[in-house]
């Protein structure tokens, strides 16, 4: 849009502060400070140098697999009628994470012992944000928001999560704060809801 335009001074909606609205372009723009604030090229190089080395990830990147021959091939559809769904994209901030799961064991050990970010530090990563009247911020009426995890902790145990599904790929990244049991599931099918299945196998391993 040029700069010209009446529409390039259009304020912000919602009012930043007064309600929750996931963004995606809100991420990718988040990650684009992120590495200007870093003096570093992409929000990849941040994280490789801050996350991904330290811990060990040598299989994760963004917007590309780091061995295209190991990587699965993503699906739309279901019942019996599948057909490939990928999609590439140079978007940092709001997904196109390529990893596997002995990487994401890896992150999930900092997670458990704050070995990362320190234990206060990675603590603050699911306490349940607040807008600017002090309220929480209510992703739904039983969920408040974290950094980047949806956090419940009204009822029963404490749980974070994150899920999400792209071009051929659905994901749920779960964590049960009181017990220490957390659960990962990577499926190749964009179609697939696997939030449900984190929640039962958690609830079953927990007894």
């Amino acid at each position: 849009m040029p700069r010209s335009s009446p529409g390039w001074h259009r304020p912000p909606q919602p009012t930043p502060g007064t309600q929750f609205d996931y963004s995606n372009s809100g991420y990718v723009t988040l990650g684009s400070l992120v590495a200007a604030a870093a003096e570093m090229e992409t929000l990849e190089a941040v994280l490789h140098d801050r996350v991904w080395s330290p811990l060990g990830m040598a299989k994760t990147r963004l917007g590309a697999p780091v061995d295209p021959t190991a990587a699965v091939t993503g699906y739309a559809g279901g019942d019996g009628d599948f057909e490939p769904s990928q999609f590439m994209t140079v978007a940092e901030g709001d997904g196109s994470v390529y990893t596997s799961i002995a990487d994401l064991a890896r992150y999930e050990k900092a997670l458990a012992t704050g070995s990362l970010l320190g234990t206060a530090a990675t603590a603050e990563l699911f306490v349940d944000g607040q807008l600017d009247d002090g309220t929480a911020i209510g992703v739904l009426e039983e969920e408040g928001y974290g950094f980047g995890w949806s956090v419940m902790s009204g009822q029963g145990d404490a749980i974070a999560y994150h899920s999400g599904s792209w071009m051929g790929t659905a994901t749920v990244y779960l964590r049960n704060l009181d017990t220490g049991t957390s659960v990962v599931i990577l499926a190749n099918g964009e179609d697939f809801d696997p939030v449900d299945l984190a929640f039962e196998i958690a609830e079953a391993v927990d007894g």
